[in-house]
């Protein structure tokens, strides 16, 4: 008896031999990215960013909730970490292996986009480029979000792509019989999308539109690019229906995106003052230093990478294949319209997103990883096109190979770098958490930067942890007081590079004012200090102060004036500012008694949001602290403190004139006050880091 078999699965059915094929190169493939994104997952320390996605993880929802309407950013992700972290535990290896989990499915993701776009063979080339990405590697070993964004990039691609080339109805799938006689597995495929209800992918696409947008503000260029792709080909092609049930998909992720602008422009000064924090440190990157940025970012994961040339060379010579390649592909009638499409998928969203350096130019390059699986589909189609336009030069088979072996030295060398290249691991905090646990007890208090939480997750001891939650000053004074009344010993951990928000150095000042710095402890680019306070910290009383330098006036000032000989004079400035001036920075000199400076403070003049006078508005008061160490070697005696500002100008810094209440200059010193430096306490180790004093003057002729 035979069984009959249909024209459509005779058609669609593969050879056994090229499935199984198919089969074990997409296992390699997996199994590959999974060895990867689990090797060393936990070597690497926990950083401030993931210390925060942790603390989140382990917090109420409506915490959560708070916390990032306060901060900006969208909380699906730390929802969805809540729910892993409450069935796998709270350590720092389950919650990284949320985001491997979530960065192996990018490969699984783009062997299907691939495929069904692209054909087999190319679908290949993209699953094994996906595995050995360094950018998927890299951040599938993060506490963060950015492993799920390249799927909804995906998402949104393949959906749109569905959507738009699902024709309006069946008989539209057949209307031309030569065509399909020519090409009957294209014309069944048409055939079956037709038949098959478009509601699911409408629900499906606005569904994952909103997820993005709830996970990442980045997303928003994926989702305008696919909406002005979807609604322009509805446009074109007349397809009222389609444009109609467009226009209500995207008025419903309006809808439910809503509580969340509301909740933006709620808090809308913070996203004003987030847009522009620190963008004064750092000027608008050349051009063509931000595309080399990008496109090495996009291909090893790592920032900084542009200064070895290893990687400059790879990354160059990646760029000179992929160039000819494409000039060959757009040519080819049969490989135009696929390469286009590609480049835009990947180019277009990737433009509009670079409008994030051009408002905040010091931003992380990691923000671009939402769009490295377009060059990886651009990339495999280049190296293999696949069984659909099987005429290729031997030039093209060349630089294909060449390409395909480029981009797999430079993911290999990227993760070499990664993985055991010290120049690029996290500061390491499990050093600091082991250091604290031996040396600190429960009558010492450990002092974090705001917002910091990495510690809290590593550190074992008993020593209670604290931020001293600097934005608010009047409560930062009040909590310095509260822990400070019984505790005498204070370590401060702290960054090299200035990660939280004590531009100012108000918490230095408290402790000195309060104690003297008595130990200084390097893990790398983290610090640890430690004072040792005489009494409880408290602010500073200041006393009225009259003392007009151009724009600015010292309106209040307080200052210690009686030190031991081997710690350092505080010193809190109340300034305010009368019209709108340049870049001002102030200068305090220990003199003594014939003049002579012995100690030396130079220091630029931060507001409370670390804003230099340029950007102070006209009338503002602003109140700055600052430390004075004393040199090594300085007898206790009696000295002299003055003050001078400066305007810092291209030609150099530019000195400013006291003016009396008439407008009259003074000169450019002004004695603040008198101080006594006492015997030394014998402190070792010269935590200050200072040396001698400068030597004295030496007399042309000595006197008989």
């Amino acid at each position: 008896m035979s069984t009959k078999t249909s024209p459509a699965s005779l058609l669609s059915r593969p050879s056994a031999l090229r499935l199984r094929v198919a089969q074990c190169a997409l296992l390699v493939a997996l199994t590959l990215s999974f060895a990867l994104r689990l090797f060393r997952l936990d070597a690497q320390s926990i950083w401030v960013d993931e210390g925060i996605s942790l603390h989140l993880a382990t917090s109420g929802l409506a915490e959560i909730v708070a916390n990032r309407a306060a901060n900006i950013h969208p909380p699906l992700y730390f929802f969805l970490l809540k729910g892993w972290v409450a069935l796998a535990g709270p350590s720092i290896f389950s919650a990284r292996f949320f985001s491997a989990m979530a960065s192996l499915l990018q490969v699984a993701a783009i062997y299907a986009v691939a495929h069904r776009w692209l054909g087999r063979p190319t679908a290949r080339v993209a699953a094994l480029l996906v595995a050995l990405s360094p950018p998927s590697v890299i951040y599938a070993q993060e506490i963060r979000g950015y492993a799920l964004l390249p799927l909804v990039y995906l998402a949104l691609l393949a959906l749109t792509h569905r959507l738009t080339r699902t024709p309006r109805n069946p008989q539209s799938a057949i209307r031309n019989p030569q065509s399909a006689i020519r090409n009957p597995q294209s014309a069944i495929r048409n055939l079956q999308s037709a038949i098959r209800n478009p509601q699911s992918s409408w629900l499906l696409l606005g569904t994952v539109e909103v997820v993005g947008l709830y996970l990442h503000y980045t997303v928003f260029f994926v989702v305008a690019y696919v909406g002005v792709w979807s609604l322009l080909t509805f446009w074109r092609e007349r397809r009222w229906a389609d444009l109609r049930r467009w226009g209500i998909t995207q008025l419903l992720v309006g809808l439910a995106s809503l509580p969340w602008l509301v909740a933006v422009f709620l808090h809308w000064p913070t996203v004003q003052a987030e847009a522009q924090a620190g963008t004064f440190l750092a000027q608008p990157s050349p051009l063509n230093y931000l595309l080399a940025q990008v496109w090495v970012f996009h291909l090893t994961g790592l920032a900084g990478v542009l200064g070895r040339p290893e990687f400059r060379l790879l990354a160059g010579l990646t760029f000179l294949l992929l160039a000819p390649l494409l000039l060959f592909r757009l040519a080819r009638p049969a490989t135009c319209r696929t390469v286009a499409r590609l480049m835009a998928h990947w180019l277009i969203p990737l433009s509009s997103a670079l409008l994030v350096w051009l408002v905040r130019p010091f931003s992380h390059p990691r923000y671009v990883t939402l769009y490295a699986p377009g060059l990886i589909l651009l990339a495999a189609y280049l190296i293999h096109p696949g069984q659909k336009h099987p005429t290729r030069s031997p030039i093209s088979n060349l630089l294909s190979a060449i390409l395909a072996i480029s981009l797999i030295l430079l993911s290999l060398l990227a993760l070499r770098a990664y993985f055991f290249d010290p120049a690029f691991a996290k500061d390491d905090v499990r050093g600091v958490a082991r250091y604290l646990e031996q040396v600190t007890g429960p009558d010492d208090l450990i002092l974090i930067p705001d917002g910091d939480w990495s510690l809290t997750f590593v550190f074992r001891g008993e020593a209670p942890i604290e931020m001293p939650g600097l934005p608010d000053e009047e409560k930062t004074w009040a909590n310095l007081a509260r822990w400070t009344t019984r505790r005498r010993r204070v370590f401060v951990m702290n960054y090299r590079q200035g990660i939280g928000r004590d531009q100012r150095g108000m918490l230095p000042f408290a402790l000195e004012k309060a104690g003297a710095l008595v130990k200084r402890q390097s893990f790398g680019d983290v610090l640890v200090r430690l004072y040792q306070l005489d009494r409880p910290v408290e602010p500073p009383a200041l006393s009225p102060l009259n003392a007009r330098f151009g724009p600015l006036t010292l309106t209040a000032g307080w200052i210690g004036t009686e030190t031991p000989a081997d710690t350092a004079l505080t010193l809190a400035l109340r300034w305010r500012l009368k019209e709108t001036t340049g870049h001002c920075g102030l200068a305090v000199r220990l003199l003594d008694v014939d003049g002579w400076p012995l100690a030396a403070l130079d220091a630029t003049l931060l507001d409370e949001q670390g804003r230099p006078t340029d950007r102070w508005p006209a009338g503002q008061e602003t109140t700055t602290y600052h430390v004075l160490p004393i040199p090594l070697g300085i007898p206790p005696l009696t000295y002299t403190l003055t003050l001078g500002l400066y305007e810092q100008t291209e030609s150099g810094p530019l000195p400013l004139d006291s003016l009396d209440a008439q407008g009259a200059p003074q000169g450019q010193w002004l004695n603040l006050a008198t101080v006594r430096l006492t015997a030394p306490q014998g402190i070792a180790g010269n935590p200050y880091q200072t040396s001698g004093p400068p030597p004295l003057p030496q007399p042309a002729d000595l006197a008989d």
